[in-house]
């Protein structure tokens, strides 16, 4: 029988992987989650993601490497899933500043669902269990090229660049920024 992960999500909790092989169960603590329910109630979701944000993973010259991808990983599911609460309130986030817009990709809120469809093909990577690196980090202004070939450039000092492939999110410029958008959204009343 093949392997079958199922990730959840508590953010009151550690998060547990259980993993079927030949008729036994195995449980391990993983940071990661590849799905998140949308019943959690907005403040709560904010609230976890400005204290994700703050893990030495997004800090500057952080040399933490063991966790960082699944941290991004969760920062990204949950940034998605508080912008498609932001669209379902009928206010959606469509800044472009930074966003490589093009193709299906045309502001941040679609950046941030396309990079969320694209964890499940990097399930391997993210639980470390794949050599290649598709998911990638750069800090500061600067331009090259990474490991897997994928070019890439940074365009701001003091900056944390993520990227799948060659496609972009910057920390400070737009997580952030769309963390204060759905502040004042959902702290504002009605």
């Amino acid at each position: 029988m093949k392997n079958k992960l199922e990730f959840t999500y508590n953010p009151k909790s550690v998060v547990l992987t259980r993993v079927e092989q030949l008729g036994q169960t195995f449980y391990k603590e993983k940071r990661l989650s590849l799905t998140a329910n949308h019943a959690f109630p907005p403040l709560l979701l904010l609230a976890r993601l400005k204290k994700l944000i703050e893990k030495p993973s997004f800090k500057v010259g952080s040399l933490e490497e063991r966790f960082w991808k699944k941290d991004f990983a969760e920062m990204i599911i949950l940034t998605d899933n508080l912008l498609m609460k932001a669209s379902n309130a009928g206010h959606r986030i469509d800044f472009i500043k930074g966003v490589g817009v093009g193709g299906k990709v045309q502001d941040i809120t679609s950046l941030v669902a396309w990079m969320r469809k694209q964890l499940s093909e990097l399930e391997s990577e993210l639980i470390g269990g794949s050599s290649t690196s598709r998911l990638n980090r750069y800090y500061n202004a600067g331009t090259g090229y990474f490991e897997n070939g994928a070019f890439f450039t940074v365009e701001y000092d003091d900056e944390l660049g993520f990227f799948i492939d060659d496609q972009r999110i910057y920390l400070n410029q737009q997580i952030k920024r769309v963390l204060r958008e759905l502040e004042i959204l959902f702290h504002s009343p009605s």
